[in-house]
């Protein structure tokens, strides 16, 4: 699910990850050897909700290594308004209205059956704010819509405990550009993946 192998044709895949900043709920489909198509729901905690569409194509092996391309697109909702925010989910996140997320995975994975797979992600997100807001009364009349840029990087594993169950591990940082956000923000995680 997090790695860059795929599921293979018709299989499915589910996953829950608990972690700071986000909650994670994923599942997704191979809809051919390479391609598996996905939905999914970010939040965090309540104050941001995003579903998401997500795409990962792959297929390119080399011994145990895997190699992937995936993309998130994803629709965010705020308890607070952006006028009104300090320091809240959007700042920690860097997510803003709109969100395009295209990254690229490799994984390592032994020759063992259960043998731990290991995962490196980075990502490049575009953030589309649709609520800018004046900072200042002579800073004039905002923009319809602005962009934000980040970038991240994430290390992980999936550890299967059974033939269709794995525990998931990650760790990662993510630098955002936006003198709004914070200048950069780790996060952890830790959950289930489940395969059918």
């Amino acid at each position: 699910m997090f790695g860059a192998p795929m599921l293979g044709q018709w299989k499915r895949g589910q996953a829950f990850l608990l972690g700071f900043p986000l909650l994670q709920l994923r599942a997704s489909l191979g809809l051919a050897e390479v391609l598996d198509l996905g939905l999914g729901f970010d939040s965090f905690y309540g104050t941001m909700n995003e579903p998401l569409l997500t795409v990962k194509v792959g297929g390119l092996r080399a011994g145990g290594w895997s190699f992937a391309a995936s993309l998130e697109a994803g629709w965010a909702f705020f308890t607070t308004r952006a006028s009104r925010e300090v320091r809240g989910a959007r700042w920690i996140t860097g997510q803003r209205n709109g969100n395009l997320s295209p990254g690229v995975l490799v994984s390592y994975q032994g020759t063992h059956p259960r043998a731990a797979r290991l995962f490196i992600e980075l990502r490049y997100t575009l953030a589309f704010d649709l609520e800018p807001y004046s900072t200042s009364p002579l800073s004039g009349v905002p923009p319809p819509f602005i962009l934000g840029h980040d970038l991240g990087a994430r290390v992980g594993a999936e550890l299967p405990l059974s033939a269709r169950t794995s525990f998931v591990f990650s760790l990662g940082l993510m630098v955002h550009t936006r003198a709004e956000d914070s200048p950069v923000m780790p996060s952890a995680a830790v959950g289930v993946v489940t395969g059918l």
